[in-house]
């Protein structure tokens, strides 16, 4: 299965949403809507649909992958009806029912056949048996009568004969879709967190220019303090994706022999590093905010509560202490979604990449401060931040339990 004629086989799925997307953008114009606003909706909605695309392309082929290696590992392949995979899709239900009685009639055939055979083999074996004895005794009279042989050795061809037998052709060197495909999902949950930062990003500023206008900070401050706050987060991330990116070999490789004791102290370890580093961040930037925020402000006289700046350093003080309350949490959730890239499901990875970001933060920046006004949109990230690390622990928690599962199996005595 192959990803053209994937899409193409939803070609009328995808016409519509385009004259959807015309339709709205249309409706979003004439109702007055900017067309910045506009397109970012577009924007957004094109990520979606075409997450949806590729979740639901891996999904079938990963299933379809599933039912070729099912053929490729029996010798009676008129039984797939029988071991088809489990899917939760109605269509592949209903197919497998109408499989299955479908082969019924044809493995009662073959059972007759198979019943007849075995009564003929039967019949040449005891007749065989009648016979082996003079034949052996024959084949035996004829051997003590011949000289013995000498044994010729056959020299093993050198390596150099060897390395000329192998011929390599330009398809030895092409890579497919498919594993293109998979190639890519093992970094895509850093590729969509830094999008949809991005997407957080535009959103956040617009909503900071439109709502600062409406109180007493301005337009100016609010988005000056957001650089702020959003460069000291970035220092942590930096230090959280470059320890989380170290140990995915180590937790990949692993995890593919088989030694789910080291995956689990790996990760343990891992955790324990991001601990660290959330809770000294959290304590400089709740203790200590005036002290970013000076690293990163050019004026001197800004850096001690010059004159005329107060009202701007108070706001930028209360902007990082709200907005980065929950980054002792922060971390769980990127290098989770790293640790499931590691040992081979990109797909929960990628999901989680996009829950504090997309799920959340995005959501709540809209929503909050329609009640809130500014105040919704620092307390927007402490709370998309808690509802991240509530999700990533449910699957984190299952997973080990997965993993406790497998390596149980493994230490199983086989009988």
């Amino acid at each position: 299965m192959k990803l053209i004629p994937f899409l193409k086989d939803r070609f009328m799925l995808l016409i519509m949403h385009v004259i959807c997307m015309g339709a709205l953008s249309a409706f979003l114009s004439l109702t007055g809507y900017g067309s910045t606003g506009i397109l970012l909706i577009l924007i957004f909605w094109a990520v979606i649909l075409a997450c949806w695309l590729l979740v639901t392309y891996y999904g079938r082929k990963r299933y379809f992958d599933e039912i070729e290696k099912v053929l490729e590992n029996i010798d009676q392949r008129y039984l797939l009806g029988e071991l088809l995979p489990y899917s939760y899709r109605l269509e592949d239900r209903l197919y497998g029912e109408m499989l299955h009685f479908s082969n019924k009639a044809v493995i009662e055939r073959i059972r007759e056949l198979e019943d007849a055979q075995r009564d003929y083999r039967e019949y040449i074996e005891s007749w065989v048996h009648e016979i082996k004895t003079p034949v052996s005794v024959i084949d035996l009279l004829c051997e003590n009568a011949k000289t013995p042989a000498k044994d010729s050795i056959t020299a093993l061809p050198s390596i150099k004969e060897t390395l000329r037998s192998i011929r390599l052709e330009r398809k030895h060197f092409a890579i497919t879709l498919y594993e293109s495909i998979t190639i890519v999902t093992y970094g895509m949950s850093n590729s969509f967190n830094q999008v949809a930062i991005t997407l957080v990003q535009i959103v956040l500023n617009n909503s900071l220019v439109y709502y600062g206008a409406l109180s007493p900070y301005g337009r100016e401050m609010p988005l000056a303090a957001s650089g702020i706050v959003m460069k000291t987060n970035a220092i942590l991330l930096a230090i959280i994706i470059g320890i989380s990116q170290g140990t995915q070999p180590i937790i990949g490789f692993n995890y593919g022999a088989g030694n789910f004791d080291r995956v689990k102290k790996a990760f343990r370890l891992l955790l324990g590093s991001c601990v660290v580093c959330t809770v000294v961040m959290w304590l400089l930037v709740e203790l200590w905010p005036d002290v970013f925020i000076s690293i990163f402000n050019n004026k001197p006289e800004l850096a001690f509560f010059g004159k005329g700046n107060e009202l701007y350093y108070q706001f930028a003080v209360h902007f990082m202490r709200v907005f980065l309350l929950m980054v002792l949490v922060n971390g769980v959730q990127l290098l989770s979604s790293n640790f499931f890239a590691a040992i081979g499901k990109p797909l929960k990875g990628m999901f989680l990449s996009m829950t504090r970001q997309v799920l959340f933060l995005m959501p709540l920046l809209v929503a909050l401060p329609l009640v809130f006004g500014l105040e919704g949109i620092l307390y927007a990230g402490p709370a998309a931040d808690l509802a991240a690390f509530l999700v990533t622990l449910g699957f984190i928690v299952r997973e080990m339990q997965n993993i406790r599962r497998k390596e149980e199996a493994l230490s199983a005595p086989t009988s």
